[in-house]
Formats: structure tokens, sequence, C-alpha cells
């Protein structure tokens, strides 16, 4: 496989769109320490000069596919406008995130141990902030978490491999090779990679086995830029009876005595298997999963829990005395009935404050209790939301559905299905439909976004619209503080606050003046006029090295077991800010600076310390030349 020799930089999360950010400027350490500048990175100016990039960066992943045309052509337009990838679909594909100019290749180095540095350069090209990486070695050897034999499967056409390794740094890539006439060599046939938990499994089917003899497999891993890690070990497979030996006659039917389904089978020789695993699904065809665990010498397995009308298919795996190797026998199937289910209950629901109330009646001896389920109209499936709840001496049950995933905005379908120990389920009843009486507020918005130019603020916003469609409006507060009023924002001396609804989540903002602050603050609003809870916010200054904080801070208390503060703030944008300095104060005690953040947070999460009386929190913002604004208010936790 062709791979890549250079080294690939990720830049940053803005895009160089001219304006605040106009470029990256990647510079590469030389041997005597001086830097070498690699590339100046900028977002193309035309969509057809993107796609140029695109198509040429893709061919250093030929194997990445991406998105439709359109698709990146809204992304291209998004990027112009916001300037940020944090409000893009797509862009993590490589060779996107090439020609967005948030990710470099170097391919100038071959060998040696240097560093990177990359700045934000300007529309004057002048430096805002810089950032150098640790160093990097060439040529680099990729680490995964090791990769062992799981199992293996051989017929006289085709062999089946399978590996696994165990952690969180999988190898997303990986080659099968083979052993021929004493040389390794890369293999074709079909490859697949699953992951289970935090195991992931890779497997192979080699369709050119040949003749029964001796193999030896392995696979090496690769990360996406190519580069290898430390190849599995080496699975041999050699010539034995385990190869000849087959299951036959395999049948399905009914228990003659009891209630159950019969699974027998026979086989030519058992000498060779060392366990035989059991597989059962609902469906011919997929869905099936290891039932139980068989000695070699079993002949028959009784089924005795299985659901009352539904058919059950099977078939049985024998592995051989590796433990490794396995083939599977042919399906068998059957249906499993009762004499009689019991009868179908009949109810009624009921709307009621924070939630539903179900009435059920079964006029059955026979039925030891009802499940309740639930669905959302029109075409929800019922999912089961309560136990086995028994009857009162009246065979009623009432049942209160007060689930915190209710909402008042839906109509909810509630049914209920009688069950006994012996004989199974009866259908499930007939549909009672009921809306919950819950005030449900509409979604909070968030992640405000904004961008200026000659002093216009353009601010853009999630669209909460698309999960929430109560939403009817969006509701901007905007607070323009005077240059007199001071960096803090104090609400007292605001010059305007005013408020806008909109019904897109755009706004342009042209009424502004230089040299003034400007507050936002962007809540939804649904068809009743209710409105959000919470909010996205943000404070701009348009004024030239004016470090401000933001006019907002809150501190909410959260955890239980681990005690925690919960620090939410407003975003902050003015020309040159670098970074947000969070402090901590307990009493009288010095102000303790606790962190360094970059631009764009707007939470952090702190240690209660017992014993000690509740802290307050403010902050302060950072311009490039080292200047800090004033304090922000102080928060004490909720």
């Amino acid at each position: 496989m062709a791979r890549p020799k250079g080294v690939f930089l990720f830049t940053g999360n803005q895009i160089p769109t001219g304006s605040p950010l106009a470029a990256y400027l990647v510079e590469r350490s030389d041997a005597s320490g001086n830097w070498v500048k690699v590339e100046e990175i900028k977002l193309p100016v035309t969509f057809q000069l993107f796609m140029d990039k695109v198509n040429e960066s893709k061919k250093l992943f030929p194997d990445q596919p991406l998105p439709i045309q359109a698709k990146l052509e809204i992304l291209y337009k998004r990027a112009q406008l916001t300037g940020t990838v944090d409000s893009l679909s797509g862009w993590k594909n490589y060779p996107v995130r090439m020609a967005l100019g948030v990710m470099c290749y170097d391919d100038k180095v071959i060998k040696g141990t240097f560093k990177y540095r990359i700045t934000q350069l300007d529309g004057e090209g002048k430096g805002m902030t810089t950032e150098v990486t640790n160093d990097v070695t060439m040529p680099h050897k990729a680490v995964f978490d090791s990769i062992r034999i799981s199992e293996s499967s051989r017929t006289a056409k085709l062999n089946y491999i399978k590996w696994f390794s165990a952690g969180e740094n999988p190898a997303p890539l990986f080659q099968p090779f083979r052993f021929e006439d004493g040389k390794s060599v890369s293999i074709s046939g079909w490859t697949g990679r699953t992951k289970v938990n935090d195991t992931t499994y890779y497997s192979y089917t080699d369709s050119t086995a040949g003749p029964l003899k001796a193999e030896q497999y392995f696979i090496i891993p690769y990360d996406p830029f190519g580069n290898a890690g430390t190849s599995s070990e080496i699975l041999k497979i050699s010539p034995d009876l385990f190869s000849r030996t087959r299951i036959t006659g395999v049948k399905a039917g009914r228990i003659p005595d009891r209630y159950g389904i019969k699974v027998s089978w026979q086989y030519n020789t058992i000498g060779e298997i060392k366990r035989l695993s059991l597989y059962r699904s609902e469906t011919k065809d997929h869905g099936y999963s290891e039932y139980a665990r068989l000695q070699p010498a079993d002949t028959v397995y009784y089924d005795v829990k299985g659901w009352p009308g539904h058919t059950y298919y099977y078939y049985l795996k024998a592995y051989d005395t590796t433990g490794r190797r396995f083939f599977t026998s042919d399906k068998a199937w059957y249906k499993s009935e009762l004499p009689r289910k019991p009868k179908t209950p009949s109810l009624n629901a009921k709307a009621i404050k924070g939630g539903v109330e179900v009435a059920v009646t079964i006029d059955d001896d026979l039925a030891e209790g009802v499940r309740i389920f639930r669905s959302e109209l029109p075409s929800g499936q019922p999912v089961a939301i309560s136990g086995l709840l028994p009857f009162t001496a009246d065979r009623k049950v009432t049942y209160t559905d007060t689930s915190e995933m209710l909402s008042g905005r839906i109509i909810y379908a509630y049914q209920a299905r009688s069950e006994t120990k012996g004989t199974g389920v009866s259908e499930l009843s007939e549909k009672a439909n009921a809306r919950p009486l819950i005030d449900t507020p509409p979604a909070d918005p968030a992640f405000v976004r904004a961008s200026v130019k000659n002093d216009v603020i353009d601010l853009i916003w999630q669209d909460v619209r698309q999960a929430d469609t109560s939403i009817s409006a969006f509701v901007v507060t905007r607070k323009e503080i005077s240059p007199s009023a001071g960096a803090s924002g104090n609400i007292n001396k605001l010059v305007k606050a005013e408020n806008f609804r909109l019904e897109s989540n755009i706004m342009r903002d042209s009424l502004t003046k230089s040299g003034y602050s400007y507050s936002y603050t962007i809540n939804a609003v649904d068809r009743l006029n209710r409105q959000s809870p919470g909010s996205c916010r943000l404070i701009i200054s348009l004024a030239s090295n004016n470090p401000i904080p933001p006019d907002y801070i809150r501190a909410i208390r959260s955890g239980k077991m681990q005690p925690l503060v919960v620090i939410e703030w407003a975003d902050v944008m003015f020309d040159g800010f670098s970074q947000f300095k969070l402090f901590k104060q307990v009493g009288s005690e010095e102000p303790q600076l606790i962190a360094n953040l970059k631009p764009g947070t707007t939470r952090y999460a702190d240690k209660l310390e017992s014993g000690k009386a509740a802290p307050y929190y403010f902050i302060k913002t950072v311009h490039t030349s080292g200047a800090e604004s004033i304090p922000s208010e102080k928060a004490k936790p909720e």
C-alpha cells in the first residue's frame, strides 16, 4: 500500500478566512534550533479552489470517502461565515481539513527529531498567538494495543481468521500477510473490523487456501496516515481430522412431555472437538447470539425459555482442540406454542399533573399479573415501562407513569399484556392515548459565534429547531456599553438595552459604535411564548487593546459522591483576546489562579474541599500583549 512519509499537523479549530485570522504560519526547527518556514495556510478564496485542494489532498487518503459536492459547498460557505469548525458538519475528513486550512502536510523531512511552531497571523501579517509542538521523530513508528489470535476456521477452499485487541487504542487499519516459500507476502481477501465494548476484532477470509497444507498468517496494523505498528502473533494452521468433522441431522421440534423446543443433532467424530456452542435467533438470516455452551458428547438440548408464538432458529458451532478454529452446522427452526394464552387485558389512560395514570382490568383467573408498555404516536415501537404488576382482589391494576423522559408536547400510546409463569403472555391490548400534563419549556440554544468587520457584528448560533420543533423564534437581548461605563459591563451603566425577536439563528448588528462593547443573550421561544430556561451568551468589545471580562458568571453545585462546582460564563470576543484566567477566593484569603483557559471555553468544573467555606469565583481575560481585564463579577456556588 502506498503511504505518505511526512508529518501531518493539526493547526487549530479556527479557519483562516482573513478576519480576524488571516493565515497559519507553520515553521519547523532545524539542526541549529532555527525556525524554517514550511507553509503559510489560508482558506481558498473560491469554492473551486477549495475543491481543487480537497481533490489534491485526497490522493494522500484514497480510502477516506468524501461528502457529496453539494454538502461540501454548504460546508465551505459556513466556514467563510463563522470562521470556526465548531459549527460545521463533515469537516473531520482529512482532505477537507487540509482544504479548510486546519491541517497541513510536511513531506520535506524523513529522518531526525525536531519541533513545529504554529503562529496565527492577522490581516496585516502580525502574529496573534503561537504554539510549539512536542518533539517529532522520523521515521515514525505507530503504537497500538497488542493484537492476538481470537479464532479461525478452515474448509477445503476457505480460511477464516479473527484477531482481537483489547484497550482504548486499537489500530484503525490493517493488512493481512501469509508466509509463502519462506517470505511474507501481502494477501487479498475479505476483511472486516468490528468493535464490542473495549475489544476490537479484525477478521480475514482467504479464498485461495488451495490444497490442505500448513499455512502461517499474521496482520500488520496501520494508522490513517499509513504508519505501521507491531505485527500480530503468527497463526499456524496445520492439517488435521478436524477439517473433516461434520455435524449432521440438525432438527428442532416439540418436547413431548413439557413446554419447550428440543434441538438434536449427530456428528461423525468427537475426538477433534473441544466444545460446542448453540446459537439462537428469531430471524433466519441474522441476529444470532451464543445461547448455550455444550459438551462435545452432547446430541440434544432442551430450550424452555422461548416466548409462545415465536419461531426460533438454531445452529451449532464446533471448536477444535485449540479453541480457535471452528465450523458451523446447518440451521433448524421450530415455533414455540402453548395450549392457551392468557386473555388480553383492557385499559384506559388519562393525563395527570406530571404524567399519565393507566388503569388496567383483566377477566382471567389464569393471569398472574400485567406489564405496561408505552410508545410514541403515530408509529413508535411499544417498550415495557414496568415490571410484572400483580392484580388486586378485583383483578385491577393502577400504574402512574412519571418518567423523566415524558414530554408535555407528545401524545403517548399505552398498552398492557397479562402474563403467567406456566403458559406465557397474552397479546398486547388496544392502545389508550394520553398527553401528560407537564410544562415542557423549549430547548436551550448554544454555541454562539461572531465575526466582526468594519465594526459590524455578525452572530450565528446553533439552530435547535431541528431537535425541538416547538420552537418558533429566538429572542436576542442586546446591551450596548459605552467606553465610559468601564470594562466590567456593569448593568447600571448601560447606554441601551433592547430585545429583538428573530425567526432565524443569525443576526447582523450594524447599529454599532466604534469603541463600545456589546453583550448578547439568546433564548429560544416556543409557540406558546414560553422561553427556554437556558441561553447562550457573548460579549464583544469594538475598542482597540481593551480586554474585557465576561458580563455573566454563575457557579452551580453538582455531584454527590464527589462534590463539584460547575462554573459557567458568557463567551468573550475582542481584538487580541488570548486566554481566560479563572480565580477562586475563599473568605478573605488571596485569590488563587486555578485555570488558564483557551478562548471559546465557557465551562469549568472545580472540586469542593470539605470543611472549608464555599469559595467565590471570578474571571479575567488576557490580551496578547499581556494586559489583563478587570475582574468579572464574583459567583458563589448555588
